[in-house]
């Protein structure tokens, strides 16, 4: 069990969408006023009702005072919208409870207004707990930093610190801000941003990431970013402000409710005269039986928990690794049916290794060893690759005039010899005599003293999931999947072999890959979604193009997070089919928590038709169903680790 000192939970989340039938003020949870108003029409209604031998006019009297003393906003609200020709989700229950009271059934009107007012006060308890709890469990960013400022220290709010200040990070206590250690190397936990418990070595000189735990010895480090731009503080502000009130699903349902509502009214109607004219039960209860489905055909209590589950969800995905930027993503990832990976930074990890070295004129080793000497200068992917490979060099005394050419290559002197290192186009401009024709592979090519020496073929290093990425895809039903590289075609082949894929462009630019997005698109239709998987450099492009643009690797101080739909924060394009997985997964709860309130609904429905569940009990128990299902939509936190998803996708657990 950890001790961690510096974090704490938050409480800042988002408010769900609800109309209180009350005033609230944000800061409160529970509006004071609201309960002392219910509390007192409780007190008139027990009295109405034990006060022995009251006369009927004056009960009557206790029960409008008692319903107006707790729901007066429910009657004011719902004439106000109705004069404005709208609809309010009061209005069932305010229609209800004044029907009642018109039929002479002053207790049923009454008890209907106290019980939907104290119905809404329990939502939002129920709405508020979970929400607190969900921010407990997604939200620990450290409270404070110790700053070490003239040999003194000194405990501050993040926020309070600046760039280029020194901090010292504790064994057992969190990264408060983007640093880079400055004097002892340590072990780190990345779990908090990543999902992955694996620890992480770090040494003098790296940058690591706010959020990030400290497993080994205490370090100072160079503060590298203000709280607000750092890495911790941007993923949770991301899932935070991704929090849209006006869920896609609440939306549909909303838009819904106006016909809900009109054919309940109709079926009421039809209910009443048919109860009292032809089942002779009278004209009271045939109007309780028809105000039982009036009152239910509030939408409300089946949708506070909506909001709920998919604010639950996203925190869990982030906790997983992945960060989902609002409801409207989670909708479109569940609705995945191709997916087109960018090579770049996906697939691949940018590095090279060295396939094969093809020279007439020199030996494996000591071509490896000339061209790593005249890339000794250059900080290039394809250089240490090269260094890589042939191991062990001489003193880099014997390297002399490096110049670096971006895009082309590299010159140097390495004992008194010129050597040229690079591609083949450039080597032709350069006039090299004795040049082979350009293999179909990447390679690099030397010459020695301006005379074609031999060639390195290269291969690129795929991520060790990249494999497993396709294979999950096909799993989770996105039935096309392909590759965009900018590499020529035989390369891209390759690749694509490697990769299990049959569908490949090569040779694209910018603007060719937001042509195949869009013909993808096209053949995607409008039931699917096209997921586009790219690094952090291509995500602003194609977000008009693709459905959904997930970005591979985000624990950056760019603005991916900003420019994505969805972030990979560890890197692994394994990830993206378990976002596919945990989008399902959250939309599945949000169907569970307005699925069982309407068969609540529907039960009592059918008990009120027959007589048997009074309009007070059918209130209560509607808005009882609520309640649950908000406390219950915490459970969408809960996905699975990573390395359950396969078994989870094929049914063994």
């Amino acid at each position: 069990m950890r001790t961690v000192q510096n974090i704490m939970p938050r409480e800042n989340v988002p408010e769900a969408h609800l109309e209180p039938f009350c005033d609230r003020r944000p800061e409160e949870s529970l509006d004071k006023l609201c309960t002392l108003r219910v509390l007192a029409a409780a007190v008139l209604f027990t009295l109405s009702v034990l006060l022995p031998g009251l006369p009927r006019w004056g009960s009557y009297l206790i029960f409008i005072a008692a319903a107006l003393a707790a729901g007066w906003e429910l009657y004011y609200g719902s004439v106000r919208s109705a004069l404005a020709r709208k609809l309010d989700e009061r209005l069932p229950f305010a229609l209800s409870s004044l029907l009642l009271f018109c039929a002479g059934l002053p207790e049923e009107g009454s008890a209907v207004a106290i019980l939907a007012v104290i119905g809404k006060l329990l939502l939002r308890l129920a709405a508020d707990r979970s929400r607190r709890t969900i921010s407990a469990l997604a939200d620990l960013r450290p409270i404070f930093a110790t700053v070490l400022e003239e040999g003194q220290l000194q405990e501050l709010r993040p926020d309070m610190v600046h760039v280029g200040q020194t901090i010292l990070v504790r064994r057992q206590e969190y990264v408060p801000l983007d640093c880079r250690i400055l004097d002892s190397a340590t072990e780190l936990d990345y779990s908090i941003l990543t999902g992955s418990s694996d620890p992480r070595p770090a040494g003098v000189g790296e940058e690591i990431p706010a959020g990030v735990f400290n497993l080994g010895q205490e370090f100072t480090a160079r503060v590298l970013a203000e709280a607000r731009d750092s890495t911790a503080w941007r993923l949770m502000n991301a899932v935070e402000t991704g929090q849209k009130p006006d869920t896609p699903l609440e939306r549909r349902l909303r838009r819904l409710w106006p016909l809900l509502l009109a054919g309940a009214g109709a079926l009421a109607l039809i209910v009443f005269l048919a109860e009292a004219l032809f089942a002779q039960v009278g004209v009271q209860e045939a109007l309780k039986r028809a105000c039982v489905l009036l009152a239910l055909t509030a939408p409300l209590p089946g949708l506070v928990a909506i909001p709920l589950a998919y604010f639950a969800g996203i925190a869990g995905t982030a906790r997983q690794g992945v960060l989902i930027r609002g409801p409207e993503t989670v909708e479109d990832l569940r609705r995945a049916q191709a997916a087109a990976f960018d090579k770049n930074g996906t697939m691949t990890t940018g590095a090279y290794h060295v396939a094969a070295v093809r020279s007439d004129r020199l030996d494996a080793r000591t071509f490896l060893q000339l061209a790593a000497l005249a890339e000794s200068g250059s900080r290039h992917a394809i250089a240490e690759s090269l260094r890589a490979a042939a191991g062990p060099l001489p003193p880099k005394g014997s390297v002399r005039d490096f110049r670096e050419f971006p895009g082309e290559g590299v010159y140097a002197s390495v004992g008194g010899i010129p050597v040229v290192v690079g591609s083949y186009s450039w080597m032709q401009r350069l006039g090299v005599r004795g040049l082979d024709l350009a293999i179909q592979t990447k390679a690099v090519y030397m010459a020695v003293k301006g005379i074609y020496a031999g060639c390195v073929e290269l291969e690129e290093t795929l991520r060790p999931d990249a494999g497993e990425a396709v294979n999950a895809l096909l799993e989770q039903g996105c039935s096309r999947i392909a590759l965009f590289s900018g590499d020529g075609r035989e390369n891209a082949s390759a690749l694509a072999k490697a990769l299990g894929l049959s569908e490949y462009y090569a040779e694209l630019q910018p603007r060719d890959k937001q042509l195949r997005l869009r013909e993808m698109k096209t053949g995607v239709g409008r039931s699917g979604a096209l997921l586009f998987i790219t690094g952090p450099q291509g995500a602003g492009f194609a977000k008009s193009d693709a459905d959904v643009t997930i970005t591979v690797g985000g624990l950056t101080r760019d603005e991916a997070v900003e420019r994505a739909d969805a972030v990979v924060l560890d890197g692994r394009p394994s990830q993206v089919a378990f976002s596919i997985f945990a989008a399902r997964s959250i939309h599945r709860q949000c169907l569970l928590c307005c699925g069982v309130p309407a068969a609540v609904k529907l039960l009592f429905v059918v008990l009120g038709l027959f007589g048997v569940a009074p309009v007070w009990l059918a209130v209560t128990a509607d808005f009882a169903a609520g309640a649950a299902m908000a406390l219950n939509a915490v459970r969408a936190y809960y996905l699975p680790a990573l390395p359950d998803l396969r078994a989870l996708m094929r049914g063994e657990r």
